[in-house]
């Protein structure tokens, strides 16, 4: 039998989380943690290439978006629009009290949560020092998903 642990170097993980609206998640990253919007893919696929045809799938008069990668720093997370409205966007918080969605280890964390701050979001957690000596902060996406961020305190 093969051994996984020997095959292959991984480069990175990108979750997916679905979205009844692709381009207004997307957005909210953007607006609120920095992310970059890469191109959408959209609902209506032609068969061109021109980026200024709006038959392009990426042309952003193409049709509603039905999924796209986000990035910062190396680190992607997709978002695809669900098959009907509320099917599968679902938090942890759905299941578990105290759990989240995703957890963002940084530097500089108390830094990042003073910019996420000014931004207006909803904290579940401020700022803090924890027991492990970790600093986190949590917070609820425009979903409601339980985004968490963590590193070494300041």
């Amino acid at each position: 039998m093969a051994d996984p642990t020997a095959a292959g170097i991984f480069t990175g993980v990108a979750p997916m989380f679905l979205t009844d609206d692709v381009e207004r998640t997307a957005e909210w990253y953007r607006d609120h943690l920095g992310f970059f919007i890469n191109d959408y893919f959209r609902s209506d696929h032609g068969a061109t290439d021109d980026p200024d045809d709006p038959h392009n799938e990426h042309h952003p008069g193409a049709g509603e978006a039905l999924f796209v990668i986000i990035e910062r720093e190396g680190h992607r997370i997709m978002f695809g629009r669900t098959e009907s409205p509320g099917l599968g966007v679902h938090s942890a918080l759905d299941a578990k009290a105290y759990a989240c969605d995703a957890y963002f280890w940084l530097d500089g964390v108390e830094t990042y949560w003073q910019a996420v701050k000014a931004t207006g979001v909803d904290f579940l957690e401020d700022y803090v020092v924890q027991p492990y000596g970790l600093a986190e902060f949590r917070i609820l996406d425009c979903d409601r998903r339980v985004l968490t961020f963590g590193g070494p305190p300041a």
